[in-house]
């Protein structure tokens, strides 16, 4: 366990340490270890320690210094000083403090303001907590105080070569995590081939399977179970995938390639291998564990609640599968090495229902080393071409980084394929989009956007960006309406010219306080003035989504998932209003998110099951195409160069998709499973057409239970399974009930 290394190092570099006092400073604590249990629904929300301070008066100090090393997972901290009263403290606090995973962090706290009810010469306790730690384990290297003009202690070298500096943690630590690292791989592909050989697989290369809801790191410690069968199940138009592993501890494997032979039912109906994709599954690699969220996997308890964590498995910076590189279908593998293929089944609109058998094969060089049965269902209900719920989600490709010859990076290459990457967008069932534009010509796309109205694929379109103007001033007021207003109206009339005005709406406000609430507002008005009948559509940080607040004027309400509240939404749609919500960089876990460090599960979940229970109006994401790489994906490598760092210090964050050889649209396992779980909402929507139809049928009581999404699929937005099983048991379930009045009608919503 990586864990117990990193301990045993953190204690041995402690010991040659010493614990050396502050030169010139009154340390107040040290050597002080709190390591509180991993946070999970019931318990505090802030943990922490309440200390005697050995000193009282603090008049002379201007600083309070913490140094702090964690051994275990991220964690915010805050500290607090003063008098206590009741369970608060009156007096000084600093802000929450990020303290990374297995590093070193310093931080002072500043002295010169006191609250008025409190004082600096009678200090009589110190606060410490953490915000929902889960698997954190701190050691206080010391807390001291500093005067005027004295200097902070130099950190020693062996701890950190620059405070705060995340990307430099103790060399002892990192070094004994990466031996520790390939200590695990090796171990863990030890106990995967002796679970293939136990499943009869014989020779020098072993096959593996896993689900589209798992990643499986190619140098990691998690395995695929023995490839003995493979089971996939789908309705009529629907995608679902699953993944074949090949691997080999004695050789190098050569051009190996996975294929897919066409499928037969028992009546003779073919299911041809045509409407199978198989493709190598590429890699990026992270270099630093995440200091703004926990790159670690929650390792549930031994229970059936499905909110109980009791620990976090420290993921280590490296590999990770992330893009699907469709223009590859073979690939060398190096010894050792667990190389992962994408195989993703559509079932067409007119596949008869039925069960359909066949076999995949894993060749190397074209002789076959493996062939593994599979079965796919076919259901006898059809998935719509649009999405279940109204979304706006940005494809506009764009870079942080310096690119020498831009003429050659991904955001300008994609463009040789404008048209492919519409194409490819909308079976993802994403709109060609952009929240934030503000009157760039190619925005909206108005000719793509009726061609999806007349597939019957589009749903809802921004018309662009609306910010209110600086001030209520005649003269801030003027420039807005010859600008914003101006520009929106120009959109306006665009729309209303290509029939398109029934599917528009306005976003703005971006993540606006309630101090520009009067802004909005007015700026609201005219819009609505100028535009009645569009929809005005914010993430500006209303809480109560309108009811009884300046904000009533807008219609379309977004908060975050984790400020999303059913109670409250249901007042606000009471007035009128919808509620979507929205993800971004937030929230981080325990809540799902598609960083590229989340379990692959998280985005169906999200999309699917959560959508399901909570019932958002809608759904919508910032960005998909944050590429920061200096090429498209090329080459014939797996392991690729693109760089996983998006916005602004992220794995993944705003970048859903990648950018190909010249520019073709590649797409991610997280991308894959965005499009899954919305696929499982439409299951949702067509069992509830049915129980609209026959509520009182006997199979009704069930099929509430299965929409209303039973608890342990999710409980709350914080609480949901992480395992495959029991959301394809719930789906499965669902698309049999639904099965059961006709196999040969679609369900339509």
């Amino acid at each position: 366990m990586r864990g117990l290394v990193v301990r045993q190092a953190a204690a041995a570099l402690c010991t040659i340490l010493g614990m050396a006092t502050a030169q010139g400073a009154d340390v107040l604590f040290e050597d002080m270890v709190f390591s509180p249990p991993s946070w999970r629904r019931g318990l505090d929300e802030k943990p922490g320690l309440r200390l005697d301070s050995p000193i009282a008066d603090w008049s002379a100090y201007d600083r309070l210094v913490v140094d702090v090393s964690n051994l275990g997972s991220a964690v915010r901290m805050k500290v607090a000083a003063g008098e206590e009263e009741g369970k608060a403290m009156r007096g000084v606090s600093s802000a929450e403090i990020a303290v990374p995973a297995h590093g070193f962090t310093r931080f002072a706290v500043p002295l010169e303001k006191w609250p008025k009810k409190s004082s600096p010469s009678n200090v009589k306790k110190l606060d410490i907590f953490l915000r929902r730690p889960v698997g954190a384990d701190l050691r206080f290297e010391r807390i001291f105080l500093l005067k005027p003009g004295e200097a902070e202690p130099e950190i020693p070298k062996e701890l950190l070569r620059g405070a705060n500096d995340y990307d430099s943690h103790q060399r002892l630590l990192r070094d004994a995590a990466a031996k520790s690292a390939e200590q695990r791989h090796a171990a863990a592909m030890r106990r995967f081939k002796a679970a293939c050989v136990s499943a009869g697989q014989r020779g020098d290369v072993f096959v593996g399977k896993a689900t589209s809801m798992e990643k499986i790191r190619p140098r990691g410690v998690d395995v695929p179970k023995p490839a003995d069968r493979i089971s996939v199940s789908l309705a009529r138009g629907e995608c679902e995938s699953a993944q074949v592993f090949a691997f080999s501890d004695v050789r190098d494997l050569h051009g190996v390639r996975v294929a897919v032979s066409d499928l037969k039912a028992e009546d003779g109906a073919v299911f041809s291998a045509t409407n199978a994709k198989m493709s190598v599954l590429g890699y990026v690699e992270t270099k630093r564990v995440m200091p703004y969220y926990a790159t670690a996997r929650p390792v549930p308890c031994a229970t059936n609640s499905v909110g109980s964590v009791c620990e976090l498995f420290d993921e280590d910076p490296g590999w990770w599968p992330d893009p699907i590189l469709e223009h590859l279908d073979k690939v060398d593998v190096q010894k050792g090495d667990l190389q992962g293929f994408w195989l993703r089944f559509r079932a067409p609109r007119d596949a008869r229902p039925g069960v359909y058998r066949g076999e995949v094969s894993v060749a190397e060089e074209g002789r076959v080393l493996r062939r593994i049965p599979i079965d796919v269902r076919v259901y006898g209900f059809e998935i719509p071409v649009a999405p279940p719920i109204p979304m706006l989600i940005t494809f506009y490709p764009e870079r942080h980084v310096k690119c020498e010859a831009p003429e050659q990076c991904p955001d300008t290459v994609w463009k040789r394929h404008e048209g492919e990457w519409y194409r490819f967008l909308a079976d993802y069932f994403i709109t060609i989009d952009d929240l934030y534009h503000r009157g760039e010509p190619e925005f909206p796309h108005f000719g793509t956007l009726k061609r999806l109205a007349g597939e019957g694929r589009l749903r809802v379109f921004n018309l662009g960006c609306w910010d209110p103007p600086k001030s209520l001033s005649d003269e801030d007021k003027a420039a807005w309406r010859g600008t914003v207003l101006a520009r929106l109206r120009k959109s306006w009339e665009r729309a209303k010219a290509a029939g398109l005005e029934k599917y528009a709406c306005i976003y703005g406000c971006d993540e606006l306080a309630e101090k520009d609430f009067p802004l909005v507002a007015w700026s609201a008005a005219e819009l609505k003035r100028e535009m009645p009948g569009v929809p005005l559509l914010t993430t500006a940080f209303d809480s109560s989504f309108g009811v009884g607040s300046a904000l009533r004027g807008i219609d379309w309400f977004t908060p975050s998932t984790s400020v999303f509240d059913v109670d409250k939404a249901a007042k606000s749609r009471a007035e009128g209003h919808k509620v979507w919500w929205y993800i971004c960089c937030l929230p981080p876990p325990p809540y799902a998110n598609m960083f590229i460090e989340c379990a692959a599960i998280e985005g169906r979940v999200l999309m699917g099951a959560q959508t399901a229970k909570f019932r958002p109006d809608g759904f919508l994401y910032y960005q998909t195409a944050i590429w920061n790489s200096l090429r498209p994906i090329s080459g014939q490598s797996a392991f690729t160069d693109w760089e996983p760092i998006s916005w602004p210090d992220y794995h993944g964050d705003g970048s859903w998709t990648c950018c190909g050889p010249d520019g073709i649209p590649l797409p991610t396992v997280r991308l894959e499973n965005f499009r899954d779980g919305l696929e499982d909402l439409a299951y949702v929507k067509a069992l509830e057409a049915k129980l609209a139809r026959s509520p009182d049928a006997q199979w009704a009581a069930e099929a509430k239970r299965l929409v209303a999404v039973p608890p342990e699929v999710v409980e709350d937005a914080a609480a949901f399974t992480r395992d495959p099983a029991r959301v394809y048991a719930w789906r499965n379930r669902m698309a049999e009930i639904v099965e059961l009045e006709s196999c040969a009608s679609a369900a339509g919503f």
